[in-house]
């Protein structure tokens, strides 16, 4: 797979895409090629609410959802708001908090669910608690303190810098504002902000692209273990 960003379909390949997936009823993995790429990479999710019968043009629906088409090689993905065809089943089960329009997680999720599936918020009944910890240690990246719900110390946060520029919020200074994550390595419970505002004295050595990161921190987690292990062989 190619290391570059998600991105639409190109125009002069719409009329192809939209062919290709509308014929087929294979389910997640499309055995056609992907006519941007030439590959066979092609795949298809369906987000289902809730379910109820509709009839279009003699076609038999299940409910209004979410659809996302992809291809795994060149990156190319449509999404947006569809019927879902009778048809569709597919074992994969995710959180729709988990979800974005950009396909990362549901690719992710084709190759190996565990990765996807194990991450969970944290539960309401932790949540006071898990939220004391992190604001007591905002400024850094591991916690030494036990994760309030499976009692291990394996408690991380990690910030991007997506809005630089120092600014002051509630009588403290921040450098600027960017997404934010906190989790736990052991029980793989975490919690995610779009934007929030980054600790002045948070640094980081690990620059992970932005492309790579996702709602779930195992981007992160990945490329935290992959650096340890390094640092172990040396």
């Amino acid at each position: 797979m190619n290391n570059e960003c998600w991105k639409s379909v190109p125009e002069k390949y719409i009329e192809k895409w939209n062919s290709v997936f509308s014929k087929s009823r294979e389910g997640p993995n499309l055995s056609a090629n992907c006519p941007i790429c030439q590959n066979k990479g092609l795949h298809r999710f369906y987000q289902v609410g809730k379910k109820l019968k509709l009839s279009v043009d003699s076609e038999l629906y299940i409910t209004k959802g979410s659809e996302w088409q992809w291809c795994s090689y060149c990156r190319s993905f449509e999404h947006g708001e569809v019927l879902v065809p009778s048809w569709w089943a597919s074992e994969l089960k995710i959180d729709g908090n988990k979800l974005t329009a950009i396909p990362e997680i549901l690719d992710m999720a084709y190759k190996d669910e565990s990765r996807i599936t194990r991450w969970n918020s944290v539960p309401e009944k932790y949540d006071k608690l898990w939220k004391k910890i992190f604001n007591e240690h905002q400024d850094e990246t591991i916690l030494n303190e036990k994760c309030p719900i499976c009692g291990n110390k394996c408690l991380y946060q990690y910030y991007t810098l997506d809005v630089s520029g120092q600014v002051n919020y509630k009588k403290k200074k921040y450098k600027g504002q960017g997404a934010h994550w906190e989790w736990c390595a052991m029980c793989f419970h975490y919690r995610f902000w779009h934007l929030t505002y980054v600790p002045i004295n948070w640094n980081f050595e690990l620059k992970i692209e932005n492309w790579k990161l996702m709602t779930i921190p195992e981007p992160i987690y990945e490329r935290m273990i992959c650096c340890n292990h390094a640092k172990d062989e040396k």
